[in-house]
């Protein structure tokens, strides 16, 4: 008998041979999904996909798209929420003075005190997990025209 690893060789039930994974990647890589007309700016894994659909012809299930974008040396990453203008100081100066003067005032004028950055609907907007394992890396946000 002959004795060797068994199931199939690696690599031989590929969708996508070398040279269209690297075009994938490419493509991942250089442009915004709203460039190629998938809608938004930031790259999802129904994007992935639906970009993998239009121009290959072939779907994978979400552990097989994990698995290409790990093979492709990609990975799930979320946007930096914080502010890029953010100042420290201002922050360690403004929230023990300014701020429970603001509270105590719109409690006397039965006022509400809401924060515009926090509730506004973003159109780069993130919900749910992305699909990472371990520590996922936060990507500064910026107009560099990256995925």
């Amino acid at each position: 008998m002959r004795s060797g690893k068994p199931g199939r060789k690696v690599g031989s039930c590929r969708f996508l041979p070398e040279s269209e994974e690297a075009a994938v990647r490419q493509a991942i890589i250089g442009y915004r999904p709203e460039q190629l007309g998938l809608g938004g700016t930031l790259w999802t894994t129904r994007k992935v996909n639906e970009f993998l659909h239009r121009h290959f012809g072939v779907r994978f299930s979400r552990g097989g798209l994990c698995k290409l974008m790990d093979r492709m040396g990609l990975s799930f990453q979320r946007p930096d929420r914080r502010a890029r203008e953010v100042d420290p100081a201002a922050i360690e100066e403004w929230t023990p003075t300014a701020y429970p003067a603001l509270r105590v005032r719109a409690a006397a004028e039965s006022a509400l005190v809401m924060f515009a950055d926090q509730v506004g609907i973003r159109s780069d907007q993130v919900s749910g997990h992305p699909g990472g394992r371990g520590n996922i890396p936060i990507v500064a946000r910026g107009d560099s025209g990256t995925a």
